[in-house]
């Protein structure tokens, strides 16, 4: 990725990554408790992520795609952010 000038990078996640919602809505900062394979994976390619952007300093964006509302609202984030 270095090689071709990426320096970030959008994840499509999931609120399966916390298993049985303890609260709602789900907050980023609410313990992740997968409860199936999927949302276990998607746990696990967010760790591999973040220690990416450690290492390489790379910037991770994971979203959960729950409306197309939210996309829109992060692409305008995004574009008034970065570009």
């Amino acid at each position: 990725m270095k090689a071709h000038n990426v320096d970030k990078i959008v994840f499509s996640s999931t609120a399966a990554t916390y298993g049985e919602a303890e609260n709602m809505p789900i907050l980023e900062t609410d313990r992740t408790e997968p409860t199936n394979p999927y949302g276990e994976s998607k746990l696990a390619v967010e760790k591999c992520f973040k220690w990416c952007a450690n290492a390489y300093g790379l910037k991770i964006y994971c979203i959960e795609i729950l409306l197309m509302l939210q996309v829109h609202i992060l692409l305008e984030k995004l574009r008034s952010s970065y570009l």
